[in-house]
């Protein structure tokens, strides 16, 4: 935020104020994958729990940080809001206002008062108890908290409103009608909706599943303001992997930035270039009109000259596959597009390229797999980046998810590449996966220890591809394959699946005796 301003919360229990930041025992999730931070903060006689997500309130034309605080302990404690800023700040019944930050308004009027230069000090404070019983008179810098006593289940809702034209000397600040706030769980709910729209999966992992919600929900929020050409091709790549292009300036702006050499400007041209290729190609897989994708012919041949020119290639050793892979990833566009003589040149140039790499140490600047990525979570709710959260990452894992189980490679799609051991005897489905002959559903079934495939593609309205796909399944069964768009087939038992045992023979039944004495049924045979 503008001058450095944080927010954050704590609460005070019969034992002491408990800070989420500093305390061992704080947890946090993401609500349903949506960008709503749930933290729970143990305290003797139960839970203190803060939801933290941002939505706009009544009469507020511009987003808002909302904080839903709750008591879920049988017993009162209180809560603190605390404003820390480099700016100077004044103290109202109703809130806090930032001078060129924002206003913090509250439902509840605040009932108590500490002010000082660091946390620690207002923190030393609110523990002695020693607080304002009344908003402090002068504005000042460094640290303010609020103060509210909670009941059992009681909430605190609190909205701050980023505003660079606030003055902290003129603003006047009134109590928010709670009623006007969007809860968390509305919310979550509208992200839900917005997130879950494209292709569907279940792979029965809800840890993957849950990831992958919210990844979709960083792709919705977009690329942070100081990304690289990079940075932005793979989310632009990720949305349209989705179906989502109707966000056509993702695309525009890197052809935007293409120079007249037919590299894309930035740090890392190379990169870039080869990124915009494989963003092109994912937008007309994502369904991209035909008469759009013709005007990204021009940029893509240029491109791919550029890549391929013997000057520069210096700049991709080591980087040869990187290159030679976003060559390829266009040559289906071309060639529906009916541009043969270019989807020819950009294969030449693929191959000649692919053939100067090295068999090993290449850099490694292709994005990771889905089952890496998920153990490098970096707090279990998202990815960081060097200096923070970084949506690109996000855009892995979803590129890297959707071609684990639908992956385009010429002109063929091939099915659950991500396959592993582990997936054996799961069921696996996958709904309208975008691709460039249409909308692409299957299910995966299991009939003792060989999986059952259904599979069904839906062509886009108005095209015409060049050729018709060939669906493989080369983990499962390496000799399977299909070019129809709608089937079934019953696969043989992958190679890394134990045979199911064949079951013991059933005895033959022993004929009921008939002699003397003999016992029958429970009785004697008596004759």
């Amino acid at each position: 935020m503008p001058d450095g301003t944080r927010l954050s919360w704590w609460v005070g229990a019969e034992d002491r104020w408990h800070v989420p930041a500093a305390e061992a025992a704080t947890r946090d999730r993401l609500v349903d994958g949506a960008p709503v931070l749930e933290t729970l903060v143990r305290i003797p006689s139960g839970d203190g729990v803060g939801l933290v997500t941002v939505g706009r309130a009544d009469g507020v034309d511009r987003p808002s940080v909302i904080f839903d605080i709750e008591n879920a302990s049988p017993i009162p404690v209180a809560f603190a809001f605390v404003v820390e800023s480099a700016a100077t700040m004044t103290a109202v019944a109703a809130g806090i206002v930032v001078n060129g930050s924002g206003t913090l308004e509250l439902t509840r009027p605040a009932l108590g008062y500490a002010v000082g230069a660091t946390v620690d000090e207002v923190r030393a404070i609110v523990e002695s108890g020693d607080v304002l019983a009344e908003p402090p008179p002068e504005a000042r810098s460094g640290v303010v908290a609020v103060l509210l006593p909670l009941p059992h289940t009681a909430h605190a809702v609190a909205v701050f409103t980023p505003d660079e034209a606030v003055s902290a000397e003129a603003a006047s600040v009134e109590l928010r009608d709670r009623a006007g706030v969007p809860g968390p769980d509305r919310v979550a709910a509208g992200w839900a909706i917005h997130s879950g729209l494209g292709p569907r999966f279940d792979v029965g992992d809800e840890q993957r599943s849950a990831v992958l919600s919210a990844a979709r929900c960083d792709l919705l929020l977009g690329a942070d303001p100081d990304s690289s050409h990079v940075q932005d091709g793979r989310i632009a790549e990720a949305t349209a992997r989705l179906g989502w292009i109707d966000r056509p300036g993702l695309l525009i702006d890197l052809v935007d930035d293409q120079r007249r050499s037919g590299a894309i400007a930035g740090d890392d041209p190379v990169g870039a270039t080869a990124q915009f290729l494989r963003t092109a190609a994912a937008w007309w897989s994502g369904g991209l009109d035909p008469e759009r994708a013709e005007h990204l012919v021009g940029p893509i041949a240029q491109a791919g000259h550029w890549l391929a020119r013997g000057r520069r290639r210096p700049s991709i050793e080591g980087r040869q596959a990187l290159v030679a892979d976003a060559l390829r990833s266009v040559l289906g566009l071309l060639a529906d597009v009916e541009q043969p003589e270019v989807a020819a040149d950009l294969a030449a140039f693929a191959d000649r390229i692919a053939a100067e790499a090295p068999t090993s140490g290449q850099i490694g600047d292709r994005p990771q797999g889905s089952g890496e990525l998920l153990a490098a979570l970096a707090d279990g709710l998202s990815w960081a980046g060097t200096t923070g959260p970084d949506p690109a990452l996000s855009a892995d894992f979803v590129i890297a998810s959707i071609d684990d189980l639908v992956a385009e490679s010429g002109d063929t799609l091939e099915l659950i590449r991500g396959w592993n051991p582990g997936w054996a005897g799961v069921g696996i489905e996958a709904h309208e996966v975008p691709t460039r002959w249409g909308l692409l559903s299957f299910g995966l079934r299991w009939h003792g220890d060989r999986p059952a495939l259904l599979w069904e593609i839906l062509g886009y309205e108005g095209r015409q591809n060049a050729i018709r796909p060939t669906l493989t399944a080369p983990l499962l069964d390496p000799a399977w394959r299909s070019t129809d768009a709608v089937g079934e087939t019953l696969l043989a038992v992958p190679p890394d699946v134990a045979p199911a045992p064949t079951p013991a023979p059933t005895p033959a039944p022993t004929p009921p005796p008939t002699g003397p004495g003999d016992i029958v049924d429970g009785g004697a045979n008596f004759s």
